[in-house]
């Protein structure tokens, strides 16, 4: 679970009851509910998500595991940039592939290159979007426990003080 699933990455924003009924789900394989539970259906995050992959992490793959996988770190909200190789990904529009839906297909695989686009980033943009999949990767392999939401809320807040998009006095 800590190794191959996004769970390490959602729990620092999870209660620990959360987290530990999340972790016996998916260890004992239980029947949906599991995205409810986390609050992953009622975040926009999951509408707007797109499969990604690196084309350089693509050939890596092949090169020293014979086959190319799909990376976590690719498909975390945000990540644009291959944090390993500061390059765009390519990315797939899961919809486009529903004829697929019960096939377990590989980033190389012609269903899924035949509907990948390389994203085009502006140049201006890719040192934000490289330090947004770095720190994204680094959250994924930390393992931060469940924080208690006030201090979410001060970091964050403190975060909106420092760019000037709130007051002193938090608002």
């Amino acid at each position: 679970i800590e190794r191959h699933t996004f769970l390490p990455y959602y729990q620092p924003f999870l209660s620990i009851h959360q987290m530990q009924q999340a972790q016996l789900q998916m260890a004992h394989q239980g029947s949906g509910g599991l995205k409810l539970r986390l609050g992953l259906i009622a975040s926009r995050l999951e509408n707007a998500s797109r499969i990604r992959f690196c084309p350089t992490c693509l050939i890596q793959d092949n090169a020293s595991m014979g086959v190319a996988y799909w990376h976590r770190v690719h498909q975390l909200p945000g990540v644009l940039i291959c944090p390993h190789h500061m390059e765009s990904l390519v990315v797939l529009d899961h919809r486009s592939l529903i004829h697929c839906r019960k096939r377990l297909l590989l980033p190389e695989d012609d269903a899924v290159q035949s509907h990948a686009l390389l994203l085009e980033i502006h140049p201006d943009h890719c040192g934000a979007l490289l330090k947004i999949a770095r720190y994204s990767n680094e959250v994924l392999h930390a393992n931060v426990p469940p924080q208690p939401a006030s201090r979410i809320r001060k970091q964050l807040l403190n975060g909106a003080m420092a760019l000037d998009l709130a007051t002193s006095t938090g608002r």
